[in-house]
């Protein structure tokens, strides 16, 4: 009977030390490539099994009986590169980031982003290329012809008026038809947008429809034209760019005819019988007609072509300390 005993406890031991021959221990550390600091949770499986555990708050991680077959572990996280590599006693992962570029993507206030096409709305996206080689004396002007169901009046000649935006005609008729402007996520007001530089804006983006506007309220029923300006990134070399412009100006569909002063002076005293009586009048009106005195000041300002000329200097550039 102790002889049975022994030898099945014998094979018991061989059994186990046969078990034990075919798996392994297997540590180690996961750490960051970009500050190289220890990533917490992440997690770790032998492939083709499913054998796997997540990192401490130190980075470490400890897997038992890991089969002798197990060639591969997986290393993964969120926001990170999966990595895989060869199982061994001890091992050591660095985890890279995993950026991607955007691509006109716009982002919507009541769901994820999305990349430009795929949003269920009436979006135009004008980018700097169309904007960058275009004469225009203003950030209205450049939309011109850019953007479809847009229209773009430009009322008054002065430097400092304001362009007319109409999306899809007149929405209203006695309030306010123009579109909400939004400079880097601010509103501001139309005179403010008048005002930018062409050469400072990186892309303008325009909302036509309820869908896209709803996010901004009843602000953005007529529109809403999204504009981000140009900011240098981190590590960029400063890039000095110079945009110079000449030009003449002319006023066209002048015909009127102007009066002389013989003919300015009659009228008034047409307008006014009792100067034909006035002795001042009288000869302030011989003075002017017998030293033959007549401008004509349409001429004057309007006659000849008004030289312009614009010049844009352009620094680009982006440090830790400097953007």
């Amino acid at each position: 009977m102790k002889k049975k005993l022994a030898l099945l406890f014998g094979y018991l031991f061989i059994g186990i030390g046969l078990i034990t021959a075919q798996t392994q221990k297997v540590t180690g550390t996961v750490i960051s490539d970009d500050d190289k600091q220890p990533v917490v949770g992440a997690s770790i499986v032998v492939k083709g099994t499913n054998l796997g555990t997540i990192t401490d708050i130190d980075g470490h991680f400890t897997l038992l009986n890991v089969p002798n077959s197990a060639k591969i572990l997986q290393i993964s996280y969120i926001g990170m590169k999966t990595e895989s590599v060869s199982v061994q006693p001890t091992v050591r992962v660095i985890l890279k980031s995993d950026t991607q570029l955007m691509d006109e993507v716009v982002v919507v206030g009541y769901g994820s982003a999305k990349k430009l096409g795929s949003v269920v709305g009436s979006v135009t996206t004008v980018n700097n290329s169309k904007i960058a080689n275009r004469p225009v004396a203003n950030a209205g002007d450049a939309l011109q012809g850019q953007v479809a169901g847009l229209q773009v009046f430009t009322p008054s000649g002065e430097p400092s008026g304001s362009v007319v935006m109409r999306l899809r005609g007149v929405s209203s008729i006695n309030s306010n038809t123009e579109p909400l402007f939004i400079l880097d996520g601010s509103p501001i007001s139309s005179g403010a947008f008048t005002a930018l530089n062409p050469n400072d804006i990186e892309s303008m983006t325009v909302l036509k429809d309820a869908s896209s506007t709803a996010i901004y309220g009843s602000r953005a029923a007529n529109g809403v034209v999204i504009m981000t300006s140009k900011k240098g990134k981190m590590g960029q070399k400063a890039r000095v760019s110079i945009n110079a412009q000449y030009g003449w100006s002319r006023m066209t569909g002048d015909n009127i005819e102007m009066m002389n002063t013989e003919q300015w002076l009659n009228l008034q005293e047409m307008l006014d019988p009792g100067k034909a009586y006035d002795t001042t009048f009288q000869k302030r009106k011989k003075f002017y007609i017998d030293n033959g005195i007549s401008t004509d000041w349409a001429d004057v300002f309007f006659g000849d072509a008004a030289p312009t000329q614009q010049y844009d200097v352009n620094v680009v550039g982006g440090s830790e300390g400097i953007n």
